[in-house]
């Protein structure tokens, strides 16, 4: 009795179906979908980063420079923390000349060891302004920009503004989603027309 079904002769309508139709469809799906990726990833964050440098320099331009003193700036610049109404989107900090957190709109005690990687960035550009994406000490994925301040402000060095980048990945996550189930529908599609053509 012979054995049923089809088996992979070499050079036969199988083999060559595998070789020259569905192996190079799976390879064409995996690399669209890896471009994807990075084509979302690049835009999204290219956008949260420009809305970053946008929103520092408003910032930045808004704090009062009227006092005549050190004291008067420094306590214009506590207020401008305090006030800061965006803090659902944003944290906004103040850095002494060695990256340490000065004033935060948070609250919160930050280590000397923060993150440094903005205001490094910062301190080497002529603008004055770096950002740096990556991860805050909890562990959440984060943007932050840091833009340098003139020598007027005493112990203040710099404006930093924080901002969490969940709800990005997360849209980014979806869309990759989408991508990669297009391609498995594609692949399903081809497979299944192969399938056909191999048994006719």
């Amino acid at each position: 009795m012979k054995p049923s079904g089809r088996k992979l002769i070499p050079g036969g309508v199988t083999e060559r179906w595998v070789y020259v139709t569905l192996i190079p469809t799976v390879i064409t799906v995996i690399v669209a979908c890896i471009a994807v990726f990075f084509a979302f990833r690049r835009t999204y964050y290219f956008s949260a980063e420009q809305s970053m440098k946008f929103r520092i320099a408003t910032t930045v331009d808004s704090i009062p420079s009227s006092g005549s003193s050190y004291v008067e700036r420094y306590r214009n610049m506590v207020e401008l923390v305090e006030n800061f109404s965006e803090k659902d989107r944003y944290e906004l900090m103040v850095l002494r000349r060695d990256g340490s957190v000065l004033l935060t709109s948070s609250g919160v005690a930050y280590p000397d060891e923060l993150y440094r990687d903005d205001f490094i960035a910062a301190q080497s550009s002529d603008s004055g302004y770096g950002s740096h994406i990556g991860d805050s000490p909890a562990g959440e994925h984060i943007i932050s920009a840091t833009q340098m301040l003139g020598y007027g402000f005493g112990d203040a060095a710099a404006v930093r503004l924080v901002s969490s980048l969940k709800l990005i990945d997360g849209r980014l996550l979806r869309n990759v989603g989408i991508s990669v189930l297009v391609g498995l529908i594609l692949i399903a599609l081809v497979s299944l027309t192969g399938s056909l053509y191999i048994a006719s």
